[in-house]
């Protein structure tokens, strides 16, 4: 008999944790026949829709406002009832905080007894309205998934999620590193392509990488350097860093926007940067090993859970410095031996988020909560 399972997620935009439930959706499908996922989302956002659909996993949109008004929570937890209730799903999971409180209370008021959430973000400060959500998943949850160790200490430290409800399972990039070698750095190159990849956000810290383009620019070094950054502007954060790349007068950092191919684009550069402030568990940065780029990486709990592992590792740098990121980019390039070697200890790493492992551990743990009945 199939486990049937009913997610909840605010919306299919391209992001990490919607990207990691594609992940999962095809992982799942593909490993075992015994799963039956629905989709619920309550806004707009149709970015990752067609991978979905492809799948031919149903989702249905609620289509609310973004509004936290009486009516709008009315309407949330009301609909999601009414379609839970009709669905009678086995398991309701929820992703991300805005459908955390509102689906984990209509699985509750429907009598869903698997009710599972995952935390896909470690915030250093939550609003009043967060806090009450955390609070109700913390009470009508039943499991509550953590991408990391980290992640996990930092909330039950807290108080704010209990620690005998508390999981990890580790995220995983949507593709294998099975088939290629390290990262073989050229004598004569002088030409660099750096990367990041997250969505245009003051969390990211990308204004500190405009700042540190231009000082890589001013050490005018025999190197030159090409900066792309990938990801959506949902918070209208392209203004700010669009501003600072004028006031720096830089003609090689680039906003590109979202991409479907990250992969490619990845294999097509030569250093990875993370200047993000705050974290749980970056997925970018699990692609990034899993092609062997090497990376630059703030000093984070999750940077250091993911990277301290590698013995070689050196380039981790404080958040909100530009000074320290433009020396460790002129140190890797000026280093190819230590280029080389982080690159081969970044794919031996990367077998540690394999696809294979994040998808079984789905599979056991959703298995696990419909034998307990």
């Amino acid at each position: 008999m199939k486990i049937k399972i009913l997610i909840i997620i605010p919306n299919l935009n391209i992001g990490g944790a919607e990207l990691l439930l594609l992940n999962l959706c095809r992982g799942l499908l593909k490993k075992n026949d015994k799963f039956n996922i629905h989709i619920i989302t309550f806004f707009k956002g149709d970015g990752l829709l067609q991978e979905f659909n492809n799948l031919k996993i149903p989702i249905t949109s609620l289509n609310v406002e973004y509004k936290r008004t009486f009516s709008v929570i009315f309407k949330k937890i009301i609909l999601t009832f009414l379609f839970i209730n009709k669905l009678k799903p086995d398991i309701v999971h929820t992703q991300l905080l805005d459908a955390d409180g509102y689906g984990l209370l209509a699985a509750f008021l429907a009598g869903i007894k698997n009710r599972v959430s995952t935390i896909h973000n470690m915030e250093p400060f939550d609003s009043k309205a967060s806090r009450l959500t955390r609070y109700l998943t913390s009470l009508l949850a039943k499991n509550i998934i953590m991408v990391s160790e980290c992640t996990k200490n930092f909330y039950i430290q807290k108080k704010l999620y209990p620690e005998k409800k508390s999981c990890v399972i580790y995220n995983s990039p949507g593709f294998s590193n099975n088939s290629l070698s390290y990262r073989k750095f050229e004598i004569e190159k002088k030409e660099f392509n750096l990367i990041n990849v997250g969505r245009l956000n003051e969390q990211k810290g990308q204004i500190y990488l405009v700042k540190a383009m231009k000082l890589l620019e001013l050490k005018k070094t025999s190197f030159q350097f090409n900066f792309n950054i990938y990801g959506g502007d949902y918070s209208d954060y392209r203004k700010t860093i669009d501003k600072e790349i004028q006031i720096q007068s830089l003609n090689n950092f680039n906003l590109k926007g979202i991409t479907k191919d990250i992969f490619e684009k990845l294999l097509l550069s030569d250093i990875y940067i993370s200047s993000s402030l705050w974290e749980a568990a970056p997925l970018t940065i699990l692609e990034a090993l899993s092609v062997g780029i090497p990376i630059i990486a703030t000093d984070i709990p999750p940077h250091r859970e993911i990277l301290e592992p590698i013995k070689v590792y050196k380039s981790f740098v404080p958040v909100e410095n530009p000074q320290a990121i433009s020396d460790a980019v002129l140190y890797l390039v000026n280093n190819p031996d230590y280029y080389n070697e982080l690159s081969m200890q970044e794919l031996e790493r990367s077998k540690d988020f394999t696809m294979d492992k994040f998808v079984d551990n789905y599979c056991n743990f959703y298995t696990s909560l419909t034998e307990d009945h």
